[in-house]
């Protein structure tokens, strides 16, 4: 059975049937595709705690389809993906603020640490959400 081609787990670009790189990620070096990329820390770790699978539930939820816009236009593909604009290394007040997090497709979310140059309207559609009560 075909299925749609996943994302590049580097570049996002479209990979091919059965591989999680893309024609020109693959030929990187090892060292360049490992995907130890992530830096393993206090806020890491924060990520697999009850307040923020609880938070991305909810987002999730509420925000069911992907914020980004392509081109002007809305994407279509279902969120999956919680996006912090500001990242909890800059910030770590905005971790669980619903106004500084977006739901994202695999498609369209950027491996950048936080996309505060998104800008409302141009780069996404805001959707307002009261935030959940958090303990």
């Amino acid at each position: 059975m075909l299925s749609a081609p996943k994302p590049c787990r580097l570049c996002k670009k479209a990979s091919e049937q059965g591989k999680d790189l893309c024609a020109d990620c693959a030929k990187l070096p090892k060292a360049a595709t490992s995907q130890s990329t992530r830096v393993h820390d206090e806020v890491d770790l924060l990520y697999g705690r009850v307040r923020w699978l609880t938070f991305r539930e909810f987002i999730l939820h509420r925000r069911p389809m992907c914020q980004r816009l392509v081109k002007g236009a809305e994407c279509r593909n279902p969120a999956r993906i919680v996006h912090h604009l500001i990242s909890p290394r800059v910030d770590m007040s905005k971790f669980v603020d619903a106004d500084n997090v977006l739901a994202l497709c695999e498609m369209c979310h950027t491996p950048e640490e936080g996309t505060p140059h998104w800008r409302a309207g141009i780069d996404y559609t805001y959707i307002p959400c009261a935030p959940p009560q958090i303990g």
